[in-house]
């Protein structure tokens, strides 16, 4: 939260899980939560939320919920947010990919469509329809990372995508690459997951 204003400030902040599907409610903090900002300076706020008991995201079950961020001064509101996303948990376990707990065993496809026409909504939707009807659960996202209208038609219809950057070809064959080049993948690859 950057404080751009000449006094210290004293910020609420509100905030609510909501079901994507329904509306329904999870949680939401009852009162404002609140935060002092310096002037001129940024400051970190991490919430925490009691225990919850959502529905969790699986391409059988593609539940996903909004987080509603608000900041208050005061009366007046200054800043909002929506994010969409779902609960969902990949472990391993005994050599297998768990999802939520579950076997998870991957049946994909690639490369999708998408640089056909990145931020075509409808296309996108369509496209993961057919491919879950053809029994597909995951893809990968190789040399040209998916749109965000790309990865919500995934979200909602229940594919995963593996989020592999620009740079999987780094580690193919011969030496390792350079600490510069190892330094680079990894910033770029964190700035998918950060923006994801």
């Amino acid at each position: 939260i950057l404080n751009a204003s000449q006094q210290i400030k004293t910020i609420g902040v509100n905030y609510a899980i909501t079901s994507a599907n329904d509306g329904s409610l999870l949680y939401s903090n009852e009162t404002d939560q609140p935060f002092e900002a310096k002037t001129g300076e940024t400051g970190h706020l991490q919430l925490t939320t009691p225990h919850l008991n959502p529905k969790l995201w699986s391409p059988q079950d593609p539940n996903l919920y909004y987080l509603h961020i608000s900041l208050t001064d005061g009366d007046r509101v200054i800043d909002c947010d929506t994010i969409r996303f779902g609960f969902r948990t990949f472990t391993v376990r005994d050599s297998h990919l768990m999802l939520n707990g579950h076997p998870y065993w991957l049946r994909g496809g690639n490369p999708f469509p998408n640089t056909l026409r990145p931020n075509d909504g409808q296309l996108a939707r369509q496209f993961m329809e057919i491919a879950r009807a053809g029994d597909v659960n995951v893809t990968r996202s190789h040399i040209v990372p998916f749109t965000s209208t790309w990865l919500d038609a995934a979200d909602e219809v229940g594919i995963g995508v593996s989020c592999e950057g620009t740079w999987p070809w780094l580690m193919l064959e011969g030496p390792p690459p350079s600490q510069e080049l190892l330094k680079v993948w990894k910033d770029e690859y964190l700035s998918l997951i950060r923006e994801k």
